[in-house]
């Protein structure tokens, strides 16, 4: 059996209290927690499946895959702790691939990331909340003004609406994967 099989607990909490001695629970009533670092298993999960359901010609879309955990890149074999982790794929097709205008699809889909979002949805509903999306690489969410008197505002800015079309016009699919 591998290593994964056998996860050692992250964290042990008995009675609400963090390293407490575990003959010191209340015997009316009281809870030992155990808690396991799954992220790890996750992550992997979902990369095998965006791997598996990529179209495979070169082979580059499928290794393309970038993880990043709160906008910072990782390794996936060490995935740090964070709010959100997030999986796009860089290449300049990757969205013409999700939307099937590309003959090299994934088998039997006209996309990989939303299939993989719905995949990974059902398995971890429990653990994970997976949100299929569409993210720049290269540029953060640039927000728009949320009334009228914001986006005239924004009109009279040049360089803010510049970086807003670039952001736009370069938007990928992704998949962002936050803890429950």
């Amino acid at each position: 059996m591998s290593a994964r099989n056998h996860q050692q607990p992250s964290a042990v909490l008995v009675d609400g209290r963090p390293g407490a001695p575990l003959s010191s629970v209340r015997l009316d009533g009281g809870r030992i927690e155990v808690r396991y670092a799954l992220i790890a298993d996750v992550l992997a999960w979902i990369n095998q499946q965006l791997v598996t359901h990529s179209p495979v010609r070169s082979g580059a879309y499928a290794s393309a895959h970038s993880w990043f955990a709160d906008g910072q890149p990782f390794d996936l074999a060490h995935p740090p702790e964070a709010k959100v982790y997030t999986v796009l794929n860089p290449l300049p097709y990757a969205r013409k691939i999700e939307q099937g205008d590309m003959k090299m699809t994934a088998p039997g889909t006209s996309g990989v990331y939303e299939v993989v979002a719905a995949l990974a949805q059902r398995r971890f509903n429990n653990l994970v909340t997976v949100e299929f999306a569409y993210r720049s690489p290269i540029l953060d969410y640039v927000p728009g003004g949320t009334n009228r008197a914001e986006r005239a505002a924004l009109r009279q800015q040049p360089a803010r609406l510049s970086a807003m079309r670039l952001e736009r016009a370069t938007r990928v699919p992704a998949l962002n994967i936050a803890l429950r």
